[in-house]
């Protein structure tokens, strides 16, 4: 090997394999986003009350804004997770975030399912919505984070 050739572990060579994630967590992250941007997108029209004459809102406002606006922040946390979004997390939260989503989406889910009276869509609907996020979260925090390369201390090349 010459003497200016990077050595087997330079941040240049290793650069794939810090950004890679399975592909089955890579689409876990991305189909739980597309979900979460879907309900946040549902949860927008009606907080702003064009749901219909028959729609009774659960939440006060405020309340319902911050939901809305938490189901962005969960679909950020997880893309930025496997790497497909680049945010300036702290590593405590990209490390246990997906397992407290996990855990919220999980406990909701199944107090859905357990306490709900059947017939009412919203609810039938949440509570297996809810556990199938859960689920997609598990599978996310089941694997190390991929960690993209640091621009600011590696240079444009990765080293």
């Amino acid at each position: 090997m010459p003497a200016d050739s990077p050595s087997p572990t330079s941040p240049a060579t290793n650069l794939e394999h810090e950004t890679s994630t399975s592909w089955l967590v890579r689409t876990a992250a991305c189909a739980t986003a597309a979900i979460l941007v879907l309900v946040f997108a549902i949860q927008a029209y009606w907080a702003l009350g064009d749901a219909g004459p028959h729609f009774r809102q659960h939440l006060p406002v405020m309340a319902a804004v911050l939901t809305t606006a938490s189901t962005l922040g969960a679909a950020a946390l997880l893309l930025a997770r496997v790497a497909v979004l680049s945010a300036p997390l702290p590593a405590w939260l990209v490390h246990g975030g997906p397992w407290l989503l996990a855990t919220f989406y999980g406990w909701v889910g199944l107090s859905h399912l357990l306490t709900a009276d059947s017939g009412q869509w919203q609810i039938d609907g949440q509570g297996p919505l809810l556990l199938l996020l859960a689920g997609l979260c598990i599978v996310v925090a089941s694997e190390e984070p991929a960690h993209p390369p640091n621009r600011l201390t590696d240079g444009p090349e990765g080293g």
